[in-house]
This record gives C-alpha cells, sequence and structure tokens, in this order.
C-alpha cells in the first residue's frame, strides 16, 4: 500500500490519509463545556476545544471551475 500518512491532531484524534482518501477518528468540533453520559452513572465532560479548526470537505459531485 502507497500513498498512506497518519497525522497525529491531539488526544486521540488522527488524521488518516490513504490514496487519496481520508479518514479523521475521534474527531469532536464541538466547543467544551458538553457533558456527554455513558451510562451507569457515569459521564465525561469536555474541557477543552479542538485541536485543529473544522473545515467543511468540498462538495465531490460539483468539482470548481477553474
Amino acid at each position: 500500500m502507497r500513498d498512506v500518512r497518519i497525522t497525529h491532531i491531539g488526544g486521540p484524534t488522527t488524521l488518516i490519509q490513504i490514496g487519496g482518501w481520508r479518514l479523521l477518528t475521534d474527531a469532536t468540533f464541538d466547543p467544551p463545556g458538553r457533558t456527554y453520559p455513558f451510562g451507569w452513572g457515569t459521564s465525561s465532560r469536555k474541557l477543552t476545544g479542538p485541536a485543529r479548526r473544522h473545515r467543511p470537505a468540498p462538495d465531490r459531485r460539483h468539482p470548481a471551475q477553474p
């Protein structure tokens, strides 16, 4: 397999690029402060914002015209 690139963004977030495909793992672009319940009386509260700013993916159905 060629053209594999792995970029650690921060915490558990990683960008994996394989032959033109991009996979962003465990991405949370929401702001800090929210509490996420896990059940059984446990939860986690997000303390910091995302390591990188969110940028929407390009719409591949309508390529940009030069």
